[in-house]
């Protein structure tokens, strides 16, 4: 597959093809395969992404009607999977949106009107969507973090294929990639999922990724993570001035339960329990140097049938 360089009617059709391709998932998440409403909200909204490439005009299409009864296909949503009629009318809204940016630039084929679409479809979820993802971010965070981190490499004279790969991972990152235990929450992570998936597959066509990824042995490729959040321990000695210790422990304390400080002359001993240890990381290496850092679950030990756990 050829990689593309212009923002075009051949890209766009490119694009829809991936995401709608029934045999390669662009990413391997249980049941978040576009059922058929979700599959018509795609069509019209890329519909919309492709007149305005074309520098035609972006219109109001109606929004999808709630999801038909009966047995899902293969891959698709099953019941308390969070499909509903309100994720694929917001999937519709974001491609929507996503045209309305790119109409808005004047349809110049340059990267840059991408850019304000992929801003634009932020904006439109962000303004019709209240739900949360909980602890992970929500779908329209997501999306608006994918729009500014395209936005910034766009102005630094980045290519189409690097742009969007970006914005493709940021979408993945920073949320669990498995459906949460809480009802409420799945659709959330459904919408969610379904963007990065969209933005997945845009990377794959503009960087020209031909055929399916190496995966890992539990089935994750990419940028993607198919293991459940865990309550864990964080210990670490920091050293830093006391400006960037005190900015430190403001943050980590909405970031869980338990947070200890031991200060000393130059330096502090941390202790807290966290669903997010690797932001608890990031957070100390963003402010100063961690040493002797520790993280080990605090949930009940796994059961292990045949031998035993490697640091046992």
């Amino acid at each position: 597959m050829s990689s593309f360089a212009a923002v075009d009617a051949h890209l766009v059709s490119a694009w829809a093809d991936r995401v709608l391709d029934p045999a390669r998932p662009v990413l391997r998440l249980p049941g978040v395969r576009p059922t058929a409403a979700e599959r018509a909200a795609i069509g019209v909204g890329f519909a919309q992404v492709r007149a305005a490439v074309l520098g035609e005009h972006v219109g109001e299409p109606d929004l999808p009607a709630p999801p038909a009864t009966g047995h899902p296909r293969p891959g698709e949503a099953r019941p308390g999977d969070g499909e509903s009629a309100d994720v694929a009318t917001d999937l519709q809204r974001y491609l929507v949106g996503i045209a309305a940016g790119i109409e808005a630039t004047g349809a110049d084929r340059d990267p840059m009107s991408l850019v304000a679409g992929l801003i634009a479809g932020a904006a439109a979820l962000q303004y019709n969507r209240v739900g949360s993802g909980g602890d992970d971010p929500s779908a329209a965070e997501l999306a608006s973090r994918a729009g500014v981190a395209a936005a910034d490499l766009a102005a630094d004279g980045a290519d189409l294929a690097r742009i969007t790969e970006t914005a493709a991972g940021v979408a993945n990152s920073g949320w669990l990639l498995a459906p949460p235990h809480d009802p409420a929450l799945r659709e959330e992570f459904r919408l969610r999922a379904l963007i990065a998936t969209v933005l997945a597959a845009l990377a794959q066509v503009a960087g020209g990724a031909d055929g399916e990824p190496e995966v890992a042995g539990c089935g994750a490729g990419p940028g993607e993570h198919s293991g459940r959040r865990f309550l864990a321990e964080v210990t670490f000695e920091f050293r830093g001035d006391a400006t960037a210790r005190s900015r430190l422990q403001q943050t980590l304390a909405s970031m869980g339960t338990d947070l200890r400080v031991w200060p000393g002359e130059d330096r502090a001993r941390f202790h807290l329990h966290t669903v997010h240890p690797a932001d608890v990381v990031g957070e100390a290496y963003a402010l100063g140097t961690p040493f002797d850092l520790r993280i080990g679950t605090l949930e009940p030990p796994l059961s292990v049938p045949h031998g035993r756990m490697d640091d046992e």
